[in-house]
């Protein structure tokens, strides 16, 4: 938990204090950051290894849920279970670019809301905004991951509707 939230409020953005992101560092293992698509894109293109899932889900709460990280990264349960027996093979490029994802949504929503917990709390209920989904579960493809970006751009200016 203490990885997401990081340490450093020094910046600020419209007023707000920005929340230091360390989910990249957390999932990328320092070999890219959010900002540096082509990275991002060579490094799905490898595939992120299971181990570096692993390491990220163990930062976030909301994840321990292994229905939410299966659908996250496009997975059954049942196949997740049987690629943890094998941690250090590394997912194939479509696993990895949703992992990357949402690792991307939840860093806005840090940025947007102050903090890694109240972004979690969040994108865990229903918002009204998105038509009563919660934002987690609009996760599991493209559409929905810009569904909650653009929704989570328009609150970070205050727009609402």
């Amino acid at each position: 938990m203490v990885a997401l939230t990081g340490t450093g409020t020094a910046l600020k953005r419209r007023g707000k204090p920005v929340v230091k992101d360390q989910t990249s560092d957390i999932l990328l293992g320092g070999r890219a950051r959010f900002d540096d698509r082509i990275s991002i894109y060579r490094l799905t293109e490898e595939g992120i290894p299971l181990t570096a899932i692993i390491k990220f889900v163990s930062s976030v709460p909301m994840l321990k849920d292994e229905q939410v990280l299966a659908k996250i990264i496009g997975l059954s349960e049942r196949t997740l279970h049987r690629r943890l027996k094998t941690p250090d093979e590394p997912l194939n490029p479509e696993q990895s670019a949703r992992a990357v994802r949402f690792a991307q949504v939840l860093a806005k929503a840090q940025e947007v809301f102050g903090s890694s917990e109240q972004a979690q709390d969040w994108m865990a209920k229903p918002v009204m905004g998105l038509d009563g989904h919660k934002p987690v579960e609009l996760l599991t493809n493209p559409i929905g991951f810009e569904l909650v970006d653009e929704f989570l751009t328009r609150l970070e200016y205050g727009v609402y509707q």
